[in-house]
């Protein structure tokens, strides 16, 4: 029943430099905050939405972190 992760969440958890880490895994971790569960095996799509985007976001200046396989 969990299919985002968002600014809205109430147990939302940022890293202590500000940024925010999102765990996707068909595994629940240790501490489930910024998990998003997928099925073992199967594609999942990954997407980003901006509502009421500011110009670094349409102008393309800003750039999303990588996705990083830790497994």
């Amino acid at each position: 029943g969990i299919y985002k992760v968002g600014d809205r969440d109430k147990d939302l958890v940022l890293d202590e430099d500000g940024a925010l880490t999102i765990t996707i895994s068909a595994e629940r971790p240790a501490a489930p905050s910024n998990w998003l569960p997928c099925l073992k095996g199967q594609k999942f799509y990954l997407m980003f939405r901006a509502y009421l985007p500011t110009e670094p976001v349409l102008d393309g200046t800003i750039v999303l972190p990588p996705v990083v396989r830790t497994s």
